[in-house]
């Protein structure tokens, strides 16, 4: 078990309101979760303490830290989850095939909702500019198309898969509009929405494209190294993957051009190309360039989710990727 240090920031899906026990002061809840952990790690608590102001925790997210009988410390995170989607898609696919996740313990209920349980991960801050980083990340995610590959049959037999509510031109569509209907005025806002509505049809295609051809893997779909967690000073492979963000079985390119978009520029060219070395196919490029703007949508949607939620949005990030959007289906 890994000791303590602040997660990264949450993935790019929408997070709904938390309301109800993320409300509640935490001495009030500190009984049910003793109880409720105790029976699921099988373990006698001398002491838990709960914490969620910690700078870096998204509001959904309570920090454990707790000692059984032994003053053993355990690190831990209880992060709110709608569904079973996470710890199915950790016990039947990261787990098995030892994909570099926190180790996930399963559920408890608080007031009717369901928080997950798992290892609260000592880190090193991410530096993007770091090489090394990168490198490693692009050998990470080469095991892990690998072993899809490998796999494929069994893994579209799983249930954890294609739940995607916050993915498609319908949910892209409607992001943009109200971001367009509620900013009167704003140039930027109009482009994008008329640029959308009219390569509907395209982005469409582009979707079909890389669910149905090239090489399929298993999609992590955030994956740059604001969710990616190296350790201090342990083996040349001491990463673990969070946030998994609505997985899916789609192109190969999908994940690469997360990390393409997040590495600098003088990056670039090497994380594909060491990609490439040891998986490619004749469609690469092609759908490389779908992904590209599926990418660039994508992240373009959740910062009009945002900016419509009432946040500021970096101008200069917003229109870097209105722009790679706009040109990408031109």
């Amino acid at each position: 078990m890994l000791e303590d240090l602040e997660p990264p920031s949450d993935e790019r899906e929408p997070e709904k309101p938390s309301g109800g026990i993320m409300k509640k002061p935490l001495a009030a809840i500190a009984d049910q979760v003793t109880g409720q952990l105790s029976s699921l790690l099988g373990l006698e608590i001398a002491q838990v303490e709960l914490t969620r102001e910690e700078e870096g925790l998204p509001e959904t997210v309570i920090k454990v830290s707790m000692l059984d009988s032994g003053k053993r410390k355990y690190p831990l995170m209880l992060k709110r989850q709608e569904n079973e989607v996470a710890y199915c898609l950790y016990k039947q696919y990261l787990e098995p095939y030892h994909l570099n996740s926190p180790q996930e313990y399963g559920y408890i209920e608080l007031d009717g909702q369901r928080f997950l349980v798992m290892d609260y991960i000592k880190h090193l801050l991410a530096h993007w500019e770091d090489r090394n980083s990168h490198l490693k990340a692009v050998k990470w995610l080469i095991k892990k198309d690998r072993i899809s590959q490998q796999n494929m049959e069994f893994v579209k037999s799983l249930g954890c898969l294609g739940e995607m509510p916050y993915y498609g031109v319908e949910y892209w569509l409607a992001q943009f509009e109200k971001w367009y209907k509620d900013s009167p005025g704003n140039r930027l806002a109009e482009e994008v929405w008329a640029c959308a509505v009219a390569n509907r049809n395209r982005i469409n295609e582009y979707i079909d494209a890389l669910d149905e051809g090239g090489m399929q893997t298993v999609v992590h779909g955030n994956l740059g190294l604001d969710n990616i967690l190296f350790g201090e000073g342990e083996a040349d492979d001491d990463l673990l993957v969070i946030d998994w963000t609505q997985p899916h079985i789609s192109s190969v390119t999908k994940d690469l051009v997360s990390l393409y978009d997040g590495a600098p520029d003088n990056l670039k060219k090497e994380i594909v190309e060491t990609y490439r070395r040891q998986i490619d196919f004749s469609e690469f490029d092609a759908m490389f360039v779908k992904a590209k703007v599926l990418g660039d949508i994508g992240y373009l949607s959740w910062m009009a989710w945002m900016i419509n939620g009432g946040e500021e949005m970096d101008q200069n990030e917003l229109n870097r990727v209105a722009t790679s959007f706009m040109l990408g289906v031109r």
